[in-house]
Formats: C-alpha cells, sequence, structure tokens
C-alpha cells in the first residue's frame, strides 16, 4: 500500500479546494486533524493529476461467439414426474 487511506482522502480534499478556490485552514494545519501529512498530500496530488492526464480507457467486449470459455449455455428444461 503507497498511501494511507487518510492521506489519500486529504489529498482529494484538497485537489477539489483548489480547483474550486476554495481556501482550507492552514493555522493549525487542516490535515493534521485526519493524521495526514503535506508531503503526503502532494505526492497524492502528483499521482491524481497525472491518472487525469491519461486518455480514457476503452471498453473491450469479453464475450466472443464461440469461445469455449464464455460459451452461453441455455438451461435444460425441467422434467416433471407424475405420479401415477
Amino acid at each position: 500500500m503507497r498511501f494511507k487511506s487518510e492521506v489519500i482522502a486529504c489529498g482529494v480534499v484538497y485537489a477539489a479546494a483548489r480547483r474550486r478556490g476554495i481556501a482550507l485552514p492552514e493555522d493549525p494545519p487542516w490535515w493534521t486533524v485526519f493524521d495526514a501529512d503535506e508531503a503526503g498530500i502532494q505526492e497524492v496530488c502528483r499521482v491524481l493529476a497525472h491518472l487525469y492526464s491519461l486518455p480514457k480507457s476503452e471498453y473491450i467486449p469479453v464475450y466472443k461467439d464461440n469461445d469455449s470459455f464464455t460459451v452461453r449455455r441455455t438451461p435444460e428444461p425441467q422434467v416433471s414426474k407424475v405420479n401415477t
């Protein structure tokens, strides 16, 4: 695990606040309440920026006709027994 969940949460809050122009308290630093550090938050922001810079993924269908691993099988009809 690269980051603690608290640091990721603080990084996302910080990035969103900066994007919206919202000031966060610095005296005392707001992230200390969440047991996070500023360096970790900055690193999370760099990773987020990198992820958002990547091209969007493309859907690749998994099912292929006549593929032995994904053959669609229809359930066999239930045969009911009649008491005579």
